[in-house]
């Protein structure tokens, strides 16, 4: 089924080229610690153009989800969380975005599909409730109306039974089965920037590949641009035309995904490439790696390179001074001083 066909929105213009990109500038969040505020998100910078899916990865408490909730200005306001910098959609920053505002972009223009779909569900509405209420709130359906939309998004994300899930309760269904019904009510208003958070972390892998590929034919029949984030390198091809890597909330890479998968520049992306296992590594490593060490809080960064303390190529140098992300070719940036390649 072509979604686009059966979910009309208001938007002026279906056509992919209509659409707006995400370009967020030196976006910068602190948290108040003890009266003292903690960055932990630093200046981050990039770019997410109409009908491209970007890989925004890392390990856990890179800052990946934090950004994805500070594009859809879910964080909370001053004094507790301080979120500097610019975050461009239709040539507006949302940063300085009003309520009125916020509420015609989120659910609309900008969705997000959630981290762990068990939790993110309402336990006592049934599945077709919540994916209905998008068309009536957002898009003026009646009741009959919305469950109409609510049977056709879900059957376009593969739902076997569509009309048995609209009647079903989140606890009668799999993973797999929540994880679509929180894709279809992220797609049900035909929005113009995706958010996935980990969105095959608690699947088993086939039923990662059938969201992946489900992603991939989404965006190729709305024309959105998608923000995939994950921490598993062995997803991002092809679903990704670029990765930009995190850690300790700062880029330390970034560049077209099969530049990074066959040569990184920045020993943390190797390190990540060496973690993946066996059959799935891009280098066919024999033994399964890991990064020696932890990732610093943000409270306790180190002075100079943030990664130096886990870094197999450090030097007295990188203990010193802080690195820039600069660029080294024309499709590539990274955060190093002795970069790779």
């Amino acid at each position: 089924m072509n979604v686009v066909s059966k979910t009309s929105s208001s938007r002026p213009s279906d056509s992919p080229t209509s659409l707006s990109g995400l370009q967020i500038k030196k976006l910068s969040v602190s948290f108040q610690v003890n009266k003292t505020l903690v960055k932990a998100l630093d200046n981050v910078s990039f770019g997410v153009s109409p009908g491209e899916i970007v890989g925004l990865v890392g390990e856990s408490g890179s800052g990946k989800t934090l950004t994805a909730l500070s594009i859809m200005r879910l964080l909370p306001p001053p004094p507790t969380c301080l979120t500097e910098g610019f975050v461009f959609f239709d040539k507006k920053n949302i940063l300085n975005a009003s309520q009125k505002e916020l509420k015609a972009l989120r659910g609309i223009r900008i969705a997000m599909i959630p981290q762990d779909p068990s939790s993110a569900l309402n336990p006592v509405f049934t599945v077709g409730s919540q994916i209905a209420e998008m068309f009536r709130i957002h898009m003026g359906k009646n009741r009959k109306q919305a469950a109409h939309c609510a049977i056709d998004i879900l059957k376009s994300t593969g739902v076997e039974d569509p009309h048995k899930t609209f009647l079903q309760f989140p606890h009668e269904l799999s993973v797999g089965q929540k994880q679509r019904a929180l894709t279809a009510m992220a797609i049900a208003c035909r929005p113009e920037v995706l958010l996935a958070d980990e969105p095959t972390s608690s699947l088993d892998v086939t039923v990662q590949a059938r969201i992946l590929h489900l992603i991939a034919k989404l965006k190729e029949q709305l024309g959105f641009c998608a923000l995939f984030i994950t921490h598993d390198l062995s997803l991002v091809d092809p679903l990704c035309s670029r990765l930009v890597v995190l850690y300790g909330g700062q880029v330390v890479e970034e560049a077209p995904t099969k530049e990074i998968l066959l040569k990184p520049a920045h020993y943390y992306t190797k390190g990540l490439l060496t973690c993946i296992p066996g059959e799935l590594s891009f280098h066919k490593t024999k033994s399964l790696k890991t990064i020696p060490g932890k990732q610093p809080t943000p409270d306790h960064r180190p002075m100079g390179c943030i990664f130096s303390p886990r870094c197999p190529n450090v030097r007295s140098h990188c203990h010193k001074e802080r690195p820039v992300l600069q660029s080294i070719s024309s499709t590539r940036r990274v955060r190093c001083h002795f970069p790779i390649v």
